[in-house]
């Protein structure tokens, strides 16, 4: 165990009443490296309150091993600051209930046993942030957040990886045991982000690993493909959704890794007759795309 403080950066995967699921609170650290997309892979499946929270690992990065702690909650009325029906869930465009995925982010080491001061830490910071995010959906960008002491048991990452290691007794730690800390099982519903196609046997594979395999596709004239990666970031090309319905052409976005939104707010039906950036267009993933709909009702 390190004797150490080890710190924690909160962050907030979430959606908008018309916007796809992003990220909205960063940790400065992976927003300097350019590597939000790989802690929005690591989120996934509904995780409820009393549940424990579920801990992730993520090998290989620019910024260096990280270990990802989250929970999920669904957004009320008075998460926004609504005082009428404060109990009421918040609903996006369709109605359906708004999913906040937060948590914090240890660099260089694995969290062994969560504690519920760290996360309620990192919950005030993620409401904090979707209230603002709620207020000017259309306008907002990522906001960063800033290291704060964890006090969940960790150790450094060469200790952990031989497999978990016993709370040390006195340690102020949550509820849950340390033996059901693990990935979740549980996919993300059609509300929320699609599910990760990786195996969950085993950390991630460093992104040195996937810009060989890219190399190696390229030189096979293979490039032409949906995903490249361009200056370290990945890159789906924008899929032709011209003439679909509004909930087609979202279902066939977001399995590229993209999120929507729609050019006229309130618009809730209708056909989409264009896309902003413009079909076969390479983009970065977790890019958002502006359908153009017809007819445009407010």
């Amino acid at each position: 165990m390190t004797g150490q403080p080890t710190e924690g950066w909160a962050f907030l995967v979430a959606r908008g009443y018309v916007a796809g699921y992003q990220l909205l609170l960063v940790p400065d650290f992976i927003k300097a490296a350019g590597e939000a997309a790989l802690l929005m892979d690591e989120v996934r499946g509904e995780v409820p309150m009393q549940a424990p929270p579920v801990v992730s690992d993520i090998v290989g990065p620019v910024s260096g091993p990280l270990c990802v702690v989250h929970r999920t909650i669904r957004a009320m009325r008075a998460d926004i600051g609504e005082a009428d029906r404060p109990e009421g869930l918040v609903l996006d465009r369709v109605g359906r209930p708004i999913i906040l995925a937060y948590g914090f982010v240890c660099r260089g080491s694995r969290v062994l046993t969560p504690h519920e001061d760290d996360m309620r830490v990192a919950r005030a910071a993620a409401v904090a942030t979707y209230r603002r995010f709620h207020a000017a959906e259309r306008t907002f960008r990522a906001e960063i957040s800033g290291p704060y002491v964890v006090h969940s048991i960790v150790a450094p990452v060469e200790e952990a990886v031989s497999g978990l290691s016993a709370p040390v007794p006195g340690a102020p730690v949550s509820a849950a045991p340390s033996s059901v800390i693990s990935r979740s099982p549980a996919p993300w519903t059609s509300q929320v982000l699609p599910d990760s196609q990786q195996s969950d046997k085993g950390p991630r594979r460093p992104p040195a690993l996937v810009i060989a395999l890219t190399v190696v596709l390229i030189l096979l004239g293979l490039a032409g493909g949906s995903y490249l990666l361009v200056g370290g970031n990945v890159q789906v090309r924008v899929p032709d959704v011209v003439k679909m319905s509004i909930r087609a052409a979202e279902q066939e976005i977001t399995k590229d890794n993209l999120t929507w939104s729609i050019s006229c707010q309130g618009a809730t039906n209708g056909t989409v007759t264009g896309t902003e950036p413009a079909a076969g267009k390479l983009v970065n993933k977790g890019s958002d795309v502006s359908l153009l709909v017809y007819p445009c009702s407010s």
